[in-house]
């Protein structure tokens, strides 16, 4: 069953709430158990509110992840690194 979580962003407190249930969470179960949390990784889709929100409260940078084919056509755009591709800032 899938549910459309972006009406949260209707109800602030509901949506404060629930984005530091998902902090709570990651702080619990990787930051306080000693994980080297590097960044906040997620797709560039609806949820991409709530994981920016989480890597702003976790004081991390968030990555989106693009489905195959969405990054621009020409090559000329990208910079390449060891661990990802990213957009040339233009």
């Amino acid at each position: 069953m899938s549910r459309d979580i972006i009406l949260l962003t209707k109800q602030p407190e509901l949506l404060k709430l629930w984005i530091n249930i998902i902090v709570q969470y990651i702080r619990e179960n990787y930051v306080d158990k000693s994980v080297t949390v590097d960044a906040i990784v997620g797709p560039e889709t609806k949820g991409f509110v709530f994981a920016i929100a989480v890597a702003l409260k976790l004081h991390l940078p968030y990555i989106p992840i693009r489905k195959s084919g969405k990054f621009p056509a020409d090559p000329n755009d990208l910079v390449e690194t060891k661990e990802i591709v990213l957009e040339k800032k233009v």
